[in-house]
């Protein structure tokens, strides 16, 4: 028993130092690499970060700003870049590259019982101006229409109220909208060229009635400068609302509206009641959305629309 003992040592002793020795003589092991540690599916997740394939599928699902609109509103042309407004100014700002006055004018060319609707945006956060903001883009891009040869009465310019926000800059990307529309369908008689025919004002609601603001003033001075330039001038006041309440008391409460911003230039401007018309519209016609405030706000409005006779 003693030497079996003995022996143990022995061999145990021997075994260490083989080991020992083996691990002295032989070449270092190399370092191993993430790649050769990590699983492959958790290799690939170090190689190709997430965030660069998001990037880049957002870049590739660019939506047309500028679309011009046949008659059927199937798109003639679209593009990428919109044109720019800029707020409180009459300036545009157009990518060189695009060519939507050619198309135009070719397209018109082609079909001569046509015009061009040029929808240009305004914003009622932008300081009051006779004619208004968007009829005045309108106009800037009227003129370049007519540089490549479109004849001027093939234009009618369309101003747009609607809310929307400004970049930082003052800018919007996407004021400029194209639309094809029949002679029939035009009002070719238009009042004057520096004047435009819709008009939408925000007078100041409350329970009880609207309530006389700078909106009201200065529609006042715009529609006594109209009569004064076109005395045959017939003016129609439609009342708008958002879509609180039921349709019948939204109808009846534009009308009312209607009717005191009707009175209001009657008595103040000393027109003759039979040149203005009060109407309503209510809830039908809304230019934003209902599902907040700032678009039931931007919803209640008068709407002024001139005619001649």
């Amino acid at each position: 028993m003693k030497n079996f003992g003995l022996a143990l040592i022995i061999f145990l002793v021997w075994s260490f130092f083989g080991l020992w020795l083996y691990s002295w003589v032989s070449p270092n092991t190399p370092n191993t690499s993430i790649s050769e540690v990590l699983p492959k599916e958790k290799t690939k997740q170090v190689d190709t970060p997430v965030i660069k394939d998001t990037l880049t599928k957002k870049e590739n699902t660019e939506v047309a700003a500028l679309k011009i609109l046949k008659t059927d509103s199937t798109i003639l042309a679209s593009y990428t870049s919109g044109i720019i407004i800029k707020k409180n100014s009459k300036d545009v700002i157009i990518d060189p590259t695009i060519d939507y006055q050619y198309k135009i004018a070719s397209y018109l060319t082609q079909q001569p019982n046509l015009n061009i609707e040029v929808n240009a945006l305004y914003s009622p956060t932008e300081d009051f101006e006779t004619p208004n903001y968007g009829f005045q883009r309108g106009n800037t891009i009227k003129e370049k229409l007519i540089s490549v040869g479109i004849p001027s009465e093939k234009i009618i310019i369309k101003p747009v109220i609607k809310e929307f926000k400004f970049s930082q800059e003052d800018t919007y990307s996407n004021g400029i909208s194209f639309s094809f529309i029949k002679e029939s369908d035009v009002l070719r008689r238009e009042i004057d060229t520096d004047i435009t025919i819709n008009k939408t004002v925000y007078p100041k609601f409350s329970n009880n009635g609207i309530l006389i603001n700078k909106d009201l003033q200065e529609l006042l001075v715009h529609v006594k400068d109209v009569l004064s330039k076109n005395p045959n001038t017939k003016i129609e006041i439609i009342g708008h609302t958002d879509n609180v309440g039921n349709g019948i008391d939204n109808y009846r409460l534009g009308l009312e509206y209607a009717r005191q911003v009707r009175w209001y230039l009657v008595s103040k401007g000393k027109i003759d009641a039979k040149q203005i018309k009060a109407s309503s519209k209510g809830e039908e016609e809304p230019i934003d959305t209902n599902a907040s405030e700032r678009g039931r706000v931007t919803n209640r409005r008068i709407e002024v629309l001139f005619t001649n006779e």
